[in-house]
């Protein structure tokens, strides 16, 4: 399997031109990327553009990225925390963020599932589950005429300042969204840094969720922060993960989402390590 890496993972470098994101992706040995889009904002204002300048802007960094060996393989909508995610303007991003990813040449977009506040009453998962359909359901069509897999991943919460599980956090529950949903456009993204901090267990989340299973964000942490470690540097237990993504028939990356720490941005030779350990896991 390619080995490839969030963009947000490259933010530390301070490069002035998304460019040099692939060109560091091409000497580190690095076949694709996650185009974080939230982070890409630091280049190029999207939100504020129209549609065609989206495009326009997404279809050139995409051929820029393929004529250097570089696949886009998958993107990373912006997400929102209540309120900011009601009405109109949301949508609209999440539909240039379809755009921006298609333009670059990838089909799969990882996309958080809309989460309600609790404010101390009781749990609102159902009522998330309805509201996140209901956005579906407009988002679908789109998602037809540009071929294209929106990607839920699994999702922990803030609640009070400490970190809330959620109906989301569990694969039961990320599955219990797609049960409801069409199967060519809807797909799972497993975080397994997220996972982990609920007691989650890699390998068996990857064959719970099975053919569902589109594209992977990477990482470890200690097992209660979301702390972005590189894999085999945290808590969790990676035996048979490897296993368990051939099984589950998983055709996607191993996508790297590391925290960019401080010296990720002293040398190349830390992406180039990181493609060794993933590729040498069981």
């Amino acid at each position: 399997m390619k080995v490839s890496v969030s963009t947000w993972s490259f933010s530390n470098y301070g490069f002035d031109r998304p460019e040099k994101l692939v060109d560091l992706a091409a000497e580190c040995g690095i076949g694709a990327l996650d185009l974080t889009l939230d982070d890409y904002e630091r280049y190029f204002k999207w939100r504020e553009k129209s549609a065609a300048e989206v495009e326009k802007h997404f279809s050139a960094f995409g051929k820029y990225a393929k004529e250097h060996g570089v696949e886009i393989f998958q993107s990373h909508a912006p997400y929102a925390l209540f309120p900011n995610y009601i009405g109109e303007k949301f949508f609209e991003n999440t539909l240039k963020a379809l755009i921006a990813t298609r333009a670059a040449g990838a089909k799969y977009c990882v996309y958080h599932p809309l989460i309600f506040p609790l404010y101390g009453k009781r749990d609102l998962w159902k009522d998330e589950l309805d509201f996140n359909l209901e956005n579906f359901a407009k988002l679908e069509k789109y998602l037809d005429e540009w071929d294209m897999v929106l990607c839920l991943e699994n999702l922990y919460d803030w609640d009070k300042g400490e970190i809330r599980k959620i109906f989301i956090s569990e694969i039961s529950g990320l599955n219990e969204y797609l049960s409801h949903l069409n199967e060519k456009r809807f797909g799972a993204c497993l975080d397994t840094g997220h996972l982990n901090m609920f007691g989650g267990n890699v390998a068996e989340a990857a064959e719970a969720l099975g053919k569902r299973l589109k594209v992977l964000h990477l990482h470890d942490n200690d097992g209660v922060k979301d702390c972005h470690y590189l894999p085999l540097m945290g808590g969790i237990d990676w035996t048979g993960f490897k296993s368990a993504l051939q099984k589950a028939g998983y055709e996607g990356t191993l996508n790297l989402e590391s925290k960019p720490f401080p010296y990720t941005a002293v040398t190349p030779a830390f992406w180039k390590y990181a493609k060794e350990l993933v590729l040498a896991m069981e």
